[in-house]
């Protein structure tokens, strides 16, 4: 007791709490208040873990990910991206200078990639579309999608179809379900759903996102697809939840790679560090516990070996396989 009293006189007041005290929390400001007693904050370390957001490395829960349904489109929120394209989309009916598929970056529902799908003008008599990655199914389970779009300038009001692709076990395509026919677009993010049952023969399906308005340039994209069993699923893999989001690789498993990749790249990186140990890029080199691709060591690898998206891209993917 004696002990006691002398720390509470040392540390200005500090007495124990005790089981009939009552405590105020304020959590915007992550502080507590004893009855009776002086305000307490929080220490900042513990408030920045518990309001951070992982320098959005977390994203916002848009994709339904960590829910009871798992989600069955792989890279549904267009963040991986190879080639200045998300992995997994490819374009349909390539025709047309000027038309394709791409990774936005202006704009974005969830994370910070969409997918820009662009038809250019000379595109008259053929649609363009983006072609989403397969999705294994259970053909007896009715399944429900959900996908958010959202028009760029020039987009007109119609000619935007979205497609389930059936195909059976041989890729046979069996049947192609248009459930939203030359629907418009709002001006903003605009949540979607259109439920669909696949054929009982059906074994996957690919998406279809589809620009066909004739002699109109048009714009459109899409972001947070979701494709889900109607209600719900057990034991489905969330083909969302990625080895790339799940974890990266350490700072030792990216430079083995990196070296792997061209003998003398580390030492050609290290050269170019600076000097100055306040420097971010001095931190980033010699303090970066994981390695992203958007990371700042990453990204300064790139630029000192003039390396594109994809071979970055590579580089991490191969990092992730390296034994320390």
């Amino acid at each position: 007791m004696a002990l006691r009293k002398a720390l509470a006189s040392v540390l200005g007041g500090f007495r124990e709490i005790a089981a009939t005290d009552q405590i105020a929390c304020d959590a915007g400001a992550m502080t507590v208040t004893p009855t009776g007693g002086a305000q307490q904050s929080v220490p900042d370390a513990i408030a920045a873990r518990v309001l951070g957001d992982a320098n959005n490395k977390v994203r916002p829960s848009k994709l339904d990910i960590g829910s009871m349904a798992a989600n069955l489109c792989p890279n549904g929120d267009m963040e991986e991206v190879a080639g200045g394209v998300p992995v997994g989309w490819t374009l349909l009916n390539a025709v047309g200078a000027g038309s394709g598929i791409s990774a936005y970056t202006a704009a974005a529902y969830a994370g910070k990639t969409s997918l820009l799908l662009t038809k250019a003008t000379a595109t008259t008599s053929s649609a363009v579309a983006a072609l989403g990655p397969r999705m294994d199914v259970t053909p007896s389970i009715a399944h429900g999608l959900t996908f958010f779009v959202a028009p760029m300038a020039g987009t007109t009001t119609a000619g935007f179809s979205v497609q389930a692709r059936y195909y059976d076990k041989t890729d046979a395509l069996l049947s192609v379900d248009t459930r939203l026919n030359n629907g418009p677009v709002s001006a903003g993010w605009s949540e979607v759903g259109l439920p669909v049952t696949p054929p009982t023969t059906c074994a996957y399906v690919r998406l279809g996102f589809v620009l066909s308005e004739a002699s109109t340039a048009q714009y459109v994209a899409i972001d947070a697809v979701v494709f889900q069993p109607a209600f719900g699923s057990v034991a489905l893999r969330d083909a969302a939840i990625t080895a790339a989001k799940f974890y990266a690789p350490t700072r030792g498993q990216f430079f083995r790679a990196l070296e792997n990749s061209g003998a003398g790249r580390v030492a050609t990186v290290t050269d170019a560090v600076p000097s100055d140990r306040g420097d971010a890029t001095n931190i980033a080199f010699n303090h970066t516990t994981f390695v992203t691709q958007a990371g700042a060591l990453a990204q300064f690898v790139k630029t000192t070996l003039s390396l594109t998206d994809a071979q970055l891209a590579a580089i991490i993917t191969a990092a992730r396989s390296v034994a320390e």
